[in-house]
Parts: structure tokens; sequence; C-alpha cells
């Protein structure tokens, strides 16, 4: 092969490097999980292989995670009459943190996690939580742990607004074989009875 298709080579394998490299951070940053990527690269030269080569890549969390991820709590209040909401704040496949804001009157119904603690944090207002028997109302500052296989649930009786951060591991969706959750019973959110 001459010197001209050895460069060609040699720049074709820079360039699928960096697009394989530009992949992995991709998904990486999206939260799936990608061990690592392998391509074949095949040269051609007149309709002919002159050379093949392997590419591989793979993603490094640690490198990636360098950039800080930063959410405004209060940009991300959202309110509804019909039902509480749930604004996912942070995810990974090991946790995820939501902010739950609830009307008065709303409630998210008795429910458990089989595998997967929960903790609920109290920012604005109160809330009566329920976790197993025993039933206490929470206000700012305040936190309880539903601890996993443990019936748990929340209703604001009050006449203000409650708002609560809600963090849950290992992330009931990437339980290894549960597929998105195993809990009961399935309620409203992007994930099951979150």
């Amino acid at each position: 092969m001459g010197s001209s298709n050895a460069r060609s080579c040699e720049q074709m394998g820079r360039q699928s490097g960096e697009l394989l490299g530009l992949v992995a951070q991709s998904c990486a940053l999206s939260q799936k999980e990608l061990p690592k990527w392998q391509v074949e690269v095949a040269v051609l030269s007149n309709g002919r292989v002159e050379q093949r080569f392997r590419l591989s890549a793979s993603y490094n969390r640690t490198a990636l995670e360098a950039t800080m991820e930063v959410r405004e709590l209060d940009r991300n209040r959202r309110f509804s009459a019909e039902k509480m909401t749930k604004i996912n704040l942070f995810e990974t496949p090991r946790f995820f943190l939501d902010q739950y804001c609830l009307e008065p009157g709303q409630a998210q119904k008795l429910h458990r996690h089989a595998e997967n603690d929960k903790v609920y944090i109290v920012l604005e207002g109160q809330g009566r939580f329920q976790v197993g028997d025993e039933e206490r109302v929470l206000g700012p500052h305040q936190a309880v742990l539903a601890p996993a296989g443990v019936e748990h649930g929340v209703v604001n009786p009050t006449p203000e607004r409650l708002v609560l951060l809600t963090f849950m591991a290992p992330h009931p969706g990437w339980v290894e074989g549960k597929g998105s959750g195993g809990d009961q019973p399935v309620s409203e959110g992007k994930r099951a009875a979150s």
C-alpha cells in the first residue's frame, strides 16, 4: 500500500477512534451502560480490501463524571390539580432522586418496593407519612426511611403545598432481572410506584 493510502488509513483510524469515543461518551452521559465497543474497519482500494484493523473504545465513567450536574429545586417545582407531580432531578443505574409536589389532599398511595430503599425528605409543608404500621407528620428538614419490602406512602393533610425530595436505591428500573421495578401496586408516574 502506498504512502498516501497509509496516511488515509491512519487518518481514518483516528477519525473512527474519535467517533467511538463520542459514542461512548454519549451513552455514558445518557446513563446507558457501555462496557466496550469494538469495530472492524476495512480500507478499500479499487474495490478490494487492502487492510483491516480493529478499533475499540470503552467508556470511563469516572473521567466523564468530572462534569458537575446542578439542579435548581425551586425552578423544577410543578404542581397539578389532578395528582401528585414527580420531577426527576437525577437518575443513574444505581439510584434516582425525584422532587414530589403535592397539593392539599393529594397522596402517594401505600405501596412497597421488594428490593429498594426509599428516603423522603421534606423541603416545604407538612406530610403524613406511613412506613409499615407507624404513621407520623413530618415537616421541613425532616426525613424518613422506607426500607425495602416495607409498605409506605405519604399524604398532604394540610391546606398548604407539600414538596419532598425522594431518593431511591438501588434504582428499581435497573435491578438485575427485574425489568422496570417489580413494585406493587403500579401507580402514576414514569416509574412504577416510585
